[in-house]
């Protein structure tokens, strides 16, 4: 999600400190939650010159209704949570889809060890 504003972003921000709050109310101690963490900024100071977002892409034999499941699911997660850096989501129409070692899996997520490339997710649906 990007920000064109200042005031735009500190009503993101207000929003999820009273979350945290509420949580924290209910449990009886501060609760992290990494999706409201800010320290990401200090790992990338270049973020103006990356891409971001969060992005889809479906096979063609994916069913149509689980695409448009996946869909509105994004839309919400956009408007919930930043993604400064972008984070393709590939959904296959398959049963499974073979991990990096070679196992039979419903998803995998890769995180590079180099922060210059971009993560992805894989779903089998």
């Amino acid at each position: 999600m990007n920000f064109e504003n200042a005031a735009a972003y500190s009503s993101y921000q207000r929003r999820h400190q009273k979350i945290a709050k509420i949580l924290s109310r209910k449990t009886g101690s501060d609760i992290v939650h990494i999706w409201t963490l800010e320290n990401w900024k200090y790992n990338f100071t270049d973020i103006s010159s990356r891409r971001g977002g969060l992005r889809f892409r479906f096979t063609s034999d994916v069913n149509p209704e689980v695409r448009e499941a996946c869909l509105k699911f994004g839309e919400w997660l956009r408007k919930e949570y930043i993604f400064p850096i972008r984070v393709p989501v590939y959904v296959k129409g398959k049963k499974y889809i073979k991990s990096m070692d070679g196992e039979m899996v419903h998803g995998t997520f890769f995180q590079p060890y180099d922060k210059r490339y971009e993560p992805y997710v894989r779903v089998a649906t």
